[in-house]
């Protein structure tokens, strides 16, 4: 389904499992839903986008691409994509153009992006993405379009198209690669909802919420979903991201919960010198040894150490290993939270490895490092040079 805002309400168009040419509007003011003039054409997975007071929806199952006016409930047909962009694109507006990258069908790639321009009535083709994708998510942040997640796989590629050069750049990769996502920015930060693929979890589902700021270049992982769902489409209002719909299960499990996630605050980065935080080599205490026995978990509180202040939610770190008995890897993650599936740094037996990690904090502004190996210890040092508030 394509979701978008407009004046005050949420225009959920399509989907699967129920009238797939359905038009139902939420009103925020009023937490009513409401059914508008149905899309001329059956679809799933299309993207949605809003432009000078129209609700426009395109992709899915075909290239055709309609645009909705609230005023007078009448759908309007405008050009056709070049590309089909079925299985849920990318798509923002930037200086009134709407930009659509990736999806499938009609043997895409999965790299294309196009851009229409409602004054000409025109789509024009621009330069491709590096990662071919769909079931994707995207945002625009100051002028520029962000592209995260997607499949085939479960991909962890962001990218960033600059209109103003005609290129596609890598940024840092999304902490937990996941497909059938919804992405959405509030006050400059890229949010990235959900998705499908999760084989820790019993429904195969990704519960997951991670923001990205492109000031930092780096991404902050969020308390997760009430109801974590795939297949899923953002739009917002204000400060708060409206999440309609999806699916509770991997490949289908249709709902309609509607859930809105509020964002009290930006997250800010602010640079520290670098600060030695914790070293296990040195004699035994808090913020030193014991070395890291396998498969023991150390917790370090990192608030009040290096001028790291009570608010701090999440902290930049640099991660050294040394001296490992034998081959394993480190996962850092927030003090009293479940231990996370994948690493911050992997090594081998007798190896010196260092990592940049950028980690939410617990509750108590702690950290938790897990050993994972088969035996022997390893030691941790820690330096922090920034943390975001």
């Amino acid at each position: 389904m394509g979701v978008a805002a407009l004046a005050g309400k949420i225009y959920v168009v399509g989907g699967l499992a129920g009238r797939a040419n359905a038009n139902e509007i939420y009103d925020v003011g009023t937490n009513t839903w409401s059914f508008g003039a149905n899309l001329p054409v059956d679809t799933d997975h299309p993207w949605s986008a809003t432009l000078e007071g129209l609700v426009y929806v395109g992709g899915g199952r075909t290239n055709r691409v309609f645009a909705y006016d609230p005023a007078t409930n009448v759908w309007t047909e405008v050009a056709s994509s070049t590309f089909v962009h079925g299985g849920t694109p990318a798509a923002g507006i930037i200086d009134s153009r709407i930009y659509v990258a990736g999806g499938s069908g009609g043997g895409m790639a999965g790299n294309e992006l196009e851009v229409y321009d409602p004054a000409t009535n025109r789509w024009a083709t621009l330069a491709q993405m590096g990662c071919a994708r769909n079931h994707t998510a995207g945002g625009v942040i100051g002028g520029k379009l962000y592209v995260a997640g997607g499949r085939p796989g479960n991909q962890s590629c962001l990218e960033v198209f600059d209109p103003a050069t005609g290129t596609w750049t890598r940024k840092a990769s999304m902490p937990t690669g996941r497909s059938g996502i919804a992405g959405a920015v509030v006050a400059n930060c890229f949010y990235v909802f959900g998705g499908e693929g999760n084989g820790a979890d019993s429904n195969g589902i990704f519960h997951q919420v991670e923001a990205y700021d492109p000031a930092a270049d780096a991404w902050t992982q969020l308390p997760p979903m009430q109801t974590g769902r795939h297949g899923i489409y953002a739009a917002v209002i204000g400060n708060t991201i409206y999440l309609p719909g999806g699916a509770t299960i991997q490949g289908l499990g249709v709902t309609g919960v509607n859930h809105a996630y509020v964002v009290n605050a930006p997250l800010r980065f602010h640079t520290l010198s670098p600060c030695r935080v914790a070293d296990t080599r040195n004699a035994t205490g808090p913020y030193g040894g014991p070395a890291l026995a396998a498969n023991s978990v150390r917790t370090f509180v990192i608030i009040g150490q290096c001028s790291v202040p009570p608010s701090a939610r999440a902290i930049s770190l640099n991660v050294t290993v040394t001296q490992p008995g034998a081959q394993g890897d480190l996962r850092l993650y927030p003090g009293g939270t479940q231990l996370p599936g994948t690493s911050t740094i992997n090594f081998n037996a007798g190896q010196t490895r260092a990592n940049n990690a950028l980690l939410p904090l617990g509750s108590a502004g702690d950290l938790s490092v897990r050993a994972v190996m088969s035996s022997g210890t390893v030691h941790l040092i820690l330096d922090v040079n920034g943390y975001m508030e």
